[in-house]
């Protein structure tokens, strides 16, 4: 007998090879599963993991994270079960788990394996391979690249949404990548925050008064505003000229940015990807 578990709510439509295991696709029908993998209502049955090796070394809280960030909609890996092939898994897994409303994220960064084959296999792995490095670390409580991912996917898998705190979760993983990498933890963080994403090859600046949406300060004086203030406005003087800045106005362009950056972090680029979708929400090429 072979062991295989369930994955559900993930787009997949291409067997999905990983170290040890291989996640296969339960739908060949693609428009039908991108429904399923959409429902916001349940979690449908759309990936089986067949276990091809007794020890798995991949932590399955960090595969479900992965699988989640790929689509930023939140994916389960449930009900393991032995059987004897493919087809009994899939007889034997229920096919879908309710009674959890799942939020979207804003719509997949990663490219369908129907238009891109081997994009999610080959992001899967990076992803999983550095969070892997942070666990083995010792010190999961410092490892900067997993708290800020988990804290960027934690804004749609969160059960209740509330804009303030998905605003924070998504600004602080930033600035703590930031301040690592620039190795500067005394700046006011939109100093190293620019630095960093300039660094990455994002076409922002610290101030930009003559496009607010790329100035880093803009959001980081909406950060200031909500931390300090508890407030989603606030007003700020650009050369004589005062400006009303408002959190509705570019939370969006925001949570946008974070999952580019991530991605960047990692080094990934399959060449699909439009790095200024954050601006203007065209995801790929």
């Amino acid at each position: 007998m072979i062991e295989f578990e369930g994955v559900y709510g993930f787009e997949i439509s291409k067997p999905l090879k990983l170290d040890g295991l291989t996640i296969q696709p339960v739908y060949q029908d693609f428009t039908k599963l991108q429904k399923l993998s959409k429902d916001e209502n349940c979690y449908h049955l759309t990936g089986v993991i067949r276990y091809e090796k007794s020890t798995v070394e991949i932590d399955l809280f960090d595969l479900e994270g992965v699988l989640a960030f790929i689509d930023h909609r939140d994916v389960i890996v449930a009900n393991k079960i032995q059987a004897k092939d493919m087809h009994e898994a899939i007889s034997k897994l229920p096919s879908q788990i309710n009674g959890l409303k799942r939020h979207g994220g804003g719509g997949k960064v990663i490219m369908s394996d129907a238009f891109s084959e081997s994009s999610r296999e080959d992001f899967t792995k990076l992803a999983l391979d550095e969070l892997a490095k942070d666990r083995n670390n010792g010190n999961l409580d410092r490892s900067v690249f997993r708290i800020a991912f988990f804290k960027t996917i934690e804004v749609f898998r969160a059960r209740k949404q509330f804009r303030e705190v998905s605003y924070y979760l998504l600004f602080s993983a930033l600035e703590s990548l930031a301040r690592f990498s620039e190795s500067d933890y005394t700046s006011s963080a939109e100093i190293p925050i620019s630095q960093f994403l300039i660094g990455l090859g994002f076409d922002v600046k610290q101030n930009n008064p003559q496009n607010l949406r790329r100035s880093i300060s803009t959001y980081s004086n909406l950060r200031n505003a909500l931390f300090h203030n508890s407030q989603t406005k606030t007003e700020v003087n650009y050369n004589g000229d005062v400006v009303e800045l408002n959190l509705n106005d570019y939370f969006g362009y925001f949570n946008r940015l974070m999952p580019l950056v991530i991605i960047k972090y990692l080094g990934f680029d399959d060449g699909h990807i439009r790095w200024q979708s954050w601006i203007d929400r065209q995801p790929f090429k």
